[in-house]
């Protein structure tokens, strides 16, 4: 075949921080945009969804929520 005998598998895990609890696209890291023939275009480099609408989370977007909280908060939060 090609040489290759095995793969080592490795997992993609890491913490997203929203600011003050706002859980949307414009405060996800993974939210990126860039100018395509003069056109904006802004898109989840997670799933390559395009994002039309930055105040709320994207269709596909993968992120789960634990409830965990860092910092101090005086509101209850919610899930989105």
């Amino acid at each position: 075949m090609n040489g290759v005998s095995f793969y080592l598998v490795g997992i993609d895990e890491r913490k997203v921080f929203f600011q003050n609890g706002k859980v949307c696209c414009r405060e996800c890291p993974y939210c990126k945009s860039k100018t395509v023939n003069g056109h904006l275009r802004i898109l989840c480099i997670r799933t390559y969804e395009p994002l039309m609408e930055l105040d709320k989370l994207g269709a596909d977007c993968p992120l789960s929520f634990t409830g965990e909280i860092v910092g101090k908060k005086e509101q209850k939060w919610e899930s989105p």
